[in-house]
């Protein structure tokens, strides 16, 4: 791309990046954010038919992190355009046509988001609980009830999943199941893109959220 052409261009790619203001700017100024930003902007610089991104959000805020996306899928639905993206996000991977779940450097999977989703049935249940490494066999035991335990954000604390039909009805069950103060707190939700994971490989999805959000 050169000349008016390659002005133009540049022009172009760095108003979606939000960078049109700071052009003139050595790009060691610049924060990590907007240098992810330009790596963008850099890649889409000679409209490319196929672009490939290694978890090209990684470091974004939250508002740069959906402008981003928007312009991704902005760039897909005017024809030509072909996007290959490795992410451990399940909400990036939501927003692609076909994932490839890869585990242990092996395909597990390969479907539409739905498709996946639709493979993970029953409401997700979790459980947050102190010492509760082994609760899922207790769970077992007393219920049947099949239950992966994680290590909690907090030391001493431990994330406890399973799935179930009509999950809001094990919520007192499952609080009155064991001694007072054990479970610290049930929460209840429809199956995400991470559950299916989860589902498929056995493993929790090792989420990576943008600066700021968490």
């Amino acid at each position: 791309v050169r000349g008016a052409a390659a002005r133009q261009r540049l022009e172009t790619v760095l108003a979606q990046a939000g960078l049109q203001d700071r052009a003139g700017e050595r790009v060691g100024r610049l924060s990590g954010g907007m240098r992810r930003r330009l790596e963008l902007a850099r890649a889409l610089i000679h409209a490319p038919q196929l672009l490939i991104l290694d978890e090209p959000t990684t470091g974004l805020d939250p508002e740069a992190w959906e402008r981003t996306w928007q312009h991704l899928l902005a760039l897909r639905q005017q024809g030509d355009f072909t996007l290959l993206c490795s992410t451990h996000r399940a909400d990036e991977a939501a927003r692609c046509d076909r994932l490839m779940v890869l585990c242990g450097g092996k395909v597990v999977a390969c479907a539409s988001p739905d498709a996946l989703l639709a493979q993970v049935a029953g409401d997700v249940i979790s459980l947050q609980a102190r010492d509760g490494a082994e609760l899922p066999a207790l769970l077992l035991q007393r219920f049947g009830l099949q239950a992966l335990a994680s290590p909690g954000e907090a030391a001493g604390l431990t994330e406890i999943s399973l799935r179930q039909a009509a999950g809001h009805t094990w919520v007192p069950r499952l609080i009155e199941a064991f001694e007072p103060g054990r479970i610290l707190s049930v929460a209840v939700r429809r199956p995400t893109l991470a559950d299916a994971y989860l589902h498929l490989t056995g493993s929790a999805l090792a989420l990576k959220s943008p600066q700021g959000a968490a």
